[in-house]
């Protein structure tokens, strides 16, 4: 069967994430120490914002006292408001120090993911690979080149981009959210219910995308892989395209698979701008109605220029996190179709293992081939060869003669196991061959395929 038909889940199951659980593997203290990176990243970008807030408010102004616990400790910390009023460089130096050292943390936390998603990948693709090798061949013949590159290179990338990103973003958000609302309900608690109650809806228009991402980009993936299988077979067979003068037939057919292309990547790109402006929007919106409202709420003696200018800080830093968990959650719609269709191929079986157990004789093979009514089809229409019968003994040598397409090539794929047969059997020194390692077979033959330069 096509893998590239086969079902993509509609929605990320847990298994899906055991998945990529199990694909960070051997990389996980790369993603720990990240984390912590990030933690220590947010703990002094939360700490900028209180900085100013402490220093308008107690430094700044007449009143040299905190009656908020939080902004007394930053305050004391940097000596005292009265030795702040007198020495504004602190809270500049402060500040400045303060978002060095966050940025040098968020260098190393990116630094370790880009390093652990690149090694995953590498495992990956290596393992990939090497599955792909031992692939019978009836799943070769039946799966498109185009697709099975694609699903190499362009899934993994896909792969790739969400570890390298969206896991450290993950625990980003989730520490944000655990950190930044006990932060804000300290400063002011109608402000924080102000400026935090659009964050929902921002969370449930992503998971809304999440959801139609998914098949679309699925979409995307498939047609590519059909449009490189055509390049690819075009490239390969250029000599006989050229001698038979197929250039405009060969144009022809790229050209619907391309347009195909196109136009399911234009309506991928149409999605994610609906997502994204929408998304810019809701942030804003988030933003300004809290401006205006701290606003009023400063005038009128409410809250201070101090905490709103903290929460109009603290709302920037908390806001694009939740903004990525739309872009998080569209990026593993994307992921989720990727793990599938590699799934797909990993999960089939390889040759070596079949029913039985292969063996590898200990004695030397002599020679004695045997086809016992031997019927074999490459497909449900009818069978490629049919009861098939003969016997080769030793230093024997037998031509088999027939139209082109009438089996000859399929009865030397029988003989080395490239298939097995539907009915009947074939033996060699009285061994059964479903019951022979393939690598073993295969060292006992010596085939000259055809066209092959004759050994002089």
């Amino acid at each position: 069967m096509n893998p590239s038909k086969e079902p993509i889940p509609s929605k990320p199951s847990s298994a899906v994430y055991r998945q990529i659980w199990d694909l960070i593997k051997g990389e996980r203290w790369r993603y720990g120490l990240a984390t912590v990176a990030l933690t220590l990243a947010i703990a002094f970008e939360f700490v900028v914002p209180l900085i100013g807030s402490a220093t308008i408010d107690y430094a700044l102004s007449a009143e040299r006292s905190s009656d908020n616990p939080l902004l007394d400790s930053v305050i004391r910390l940097m000596g005292g408001s009265s030795k702040v009023g007198l020495n504004l460089w602190i809270p500049a130096v402060a500040m400045v120090l303060f978002s060095i050292v966050g940025g040098v943390f968020n260098y190393f936390q990116k630094r370790l993911a880009a390093k652990a998603s690149d090694g995953i990948c590498k495992r990956l693709k290596d393992r990939l690979y090497n599955h792909i090798q031992s692939l019978s061949n009836r799943y070769i013949d039946q799966a498109q080149t185009g697709d099975l590159v694609q699903r190499c290179t362009s899934d993994i990338e896909t792969m790739r981009l969400f570890l390298a990103s969206h896991v450290v973003e993950i625990g980003r958000s989730i520490i944000l959210m655990v950190t930044v609302l006990p932060i804000m309900l300290a400063l002011n608690v109608t402000l924080t219910i102000v400026s935090t109650f659009l964050i929902p809806v921002i969370v449930l228009f992503g998971y809304y995308y999440f959801k139609r991402v998914k098949s679309i980009f699925k979409e995307v993936d498939e047609s590519e892989g059909k449009l490189t299988a055509i390049v690819q077979e075009n490239i390969t067979g250029i000599r006989v395209v050229r001698a038979f003068g197929r250039h405009a037939h060969e144009i022809e057919k790229f050209a619907k698979p391309n347009q195909d292309y196109r136009n399911k990547s234009i309506q991928l790109k149409r999605l994610m701008a609906n997502f994204w402006a929408p998304s810019d929007m809701l942030n804003l919106a988030q933003i300004g109605f809290a401006l205006v409202v701290g606003s009023y709420m400063a005038a009128k003696g409410h809250t201070s220029i101090g905490t709103l200018f903290a929460f109009l800080a603290l709302l920037n830093i908390v806001l694009w996190p939740v903004r990525m968990i739309g872009r998080i959650l569209t990026d593993l719609g994307k992921t989720v179709v990727s793990i599938g269709r590699v799934n797909e191929i990993l999960s089939e079986s390889v040759e070596t293992q079949g029913d039985t157990v292969s063996i590898r004789p200990e004695r030397p093979i002599k020679g004695r081939i045997e086809f016992r009514n031997v019927t074999f089809s490459h497909s449900e229409d009818r069978p490629t060869v049919e009861d098939i019968q003969f016997s080769v003994d030793p230093g024997q040598t037998l031509a088999i003669l027939g139209a082109s397409g009438s089996g000859k090539t399929t009865l030397m794929n029988l003989l080395l196991r490239f298939y097995d047969c539907d009915e009947g059997g074939i033996r060699i020194d009285g061994l059964d061959l479903k019951e022979l390692d393939h690598a073993y077979i295969r060292e006992q033959f010596g085939v000259r395929p055809p066209g092959a330069i004759p050994l002089l």
